[in-house]
């Protein structure tokens, strides 16, 4: 069984902002409630995404830093030039 939606929130925003979130609303087909309802409600989601993220990019940049202490100096000043002609930055080496 589904619980009612009894509850209700009064928001203030700005006529623009209103106008931005009833025109989504409405090109996903929705109403605005909904809409705003989904929006909330997939924040939990959004926020684990991020620490995925971020959790991904702290263990590549240590996997960096041992692949750093593995190589020498040599060997990836020619890994770096492979990546600029690839078109990709590469961090800077460290001294």
């Amino acid at each position: 069984m589904t619980e009612p939606l009894s509850e209700l929130i009064r928001l203030r925003i700005t006529p623009s902002h209103y106008q931005k979130l009833t025109e989504a609303a409405a090109l996903a087909g929705l109403s605005l409630s909904e809409y705003l309802r989904r929006i909330l409600f997939n924040v939990e989601h959004y926020q684990a995404d991020r620490a995925a993220i971020r959790n991904t990019e702290r263990a590549a940049m240590e996997a960096l830093q041992i692949l750093r202490q593995t190589v020498d100096a040599q060997r990836l000043a020619l890994v770096h030039e492979q990546l600029v002609s690839q078109g990709v930055s590469p961090l800077p080496m460290e001294d």
